[in-house]
Formats: C-alpha cells, sequence, structure tokens
C-alpha cells in the first residue's frame, strides 16, 4: 500500500500554527486567571465578614481551581510530561478537599495520587527529589538512572 506524506515545508507550517495557537490560548487562560484572582482578592473582606464554612469552601475551591488553570497554561507553554501528571495530581487533590464525601472517596482519590506518583516517579523519570539528592538517599536504580542521564 503506497503512503502518502505531506511535503516537510507544509508539516512545519502546521506544527508553527498549532504552537502558535498553543501560546494565544495560555495567554488567555493566564489573563483570565490573572482577571479573577483580582475579582476574588477583592471579596476576600466579604468572605471572612460573613464567616461562614461555605464561603471559606467557595473561595478554596476557587482558588485551587485557578492554581490548575495556571497548571494548564504552564504545560502549553513548557510542553513537560511531567507537567500532565501534577496537573492531575491537582485536580484529584482539588476534587478531595472540596467533595469527598465516604472514606472510600477519599481511598480511591488517595490511591489515584498514589498511581500518579509512582508513573511521574518510576514511568517517566523521577524527579521528586533533586538529582543530587537521589546520588545521597536514592537506591543503585535510582544512581544508574541519574548517571545515564
Amino acid at each position: 500500500m503506497m503512503r502518502h506524506t505531506m511535503p516537510s515545508s507544509l508539516l512545519k507550517v502546521i506544527e508553527w500554527v498549532v504552537a502558535s495557537l498553543e501560546m494565544i490560548l495560555s495567554l488567555f487562560l493566564i489573563v483570565g486567571v490573572v482577571a479573577a484572582g483580582f475579582m476574588m482578592a477583592t471579596s476576600l473582606h466579604g468572605i471572612f465578614a460573613a464567616g461562614t464554612a461555605s464561603e471559606f469552601q467557595k473561595f478554596l475551591d476557587d482558588s485551587l481551581l485557578y492554581i490548575i488553570g495556571l497548571e494548564v497554561a504552564y504545560m502549553l507553554i513548557k510542553r513537560d510530561p511531567h507537567l500532565v501528571i501534577d496537573i492531575l495530581i491537582f485536580a484529584i487533590s482539588r476534587k478531595m478537599i472540596m467533595t469527598m464525601d465516604t472514606g472510600w472517596d477519599f481511598f480511591l482519590g488517595a490511591m489515584a495520587i498514589f498511581l500518579l506518583y509512582m508513573v511521574k516517579c518510576y514511568g517517566i523519570s523521577c524527579i521528586l527529589l533533586p538529582r543530587n539528592l537521589w546520588k545521597r538517599f536514592g537506591t543503585e536504580a535510582h544512581e544508574s538512572e541519574v548517571s545515564a542521564e
């Protein structure tokens, strides 16, 4: 079967367009999060004056959502596979903080975070500790990974 490929110049143009759109989207995300953060900061007095747990929970929920939005923008700019896992960990943590109803929900969230850390550490490459600390505290497997890089 004959396979048709696009010319390399067309591929470069498509890659440039996609990268440009990602940067524009990242910029919009950052501007939106910063604007929403300023609006949230101006309403802080009302949140603390009300003194209710529901107001504080809404404030915490919004804050964590803004953090995840900034992480997504950072991921679009940086293009690092570790950041995808970090965003998933943040999202699961946010969900655990905001809407845990039962112990089973909390257990499943904790296991999901544990599995994501295992993938991050052993599936991609471990960056939980700086590389110079792996030489001190790490196992031989981690030392061989550091020396291979």
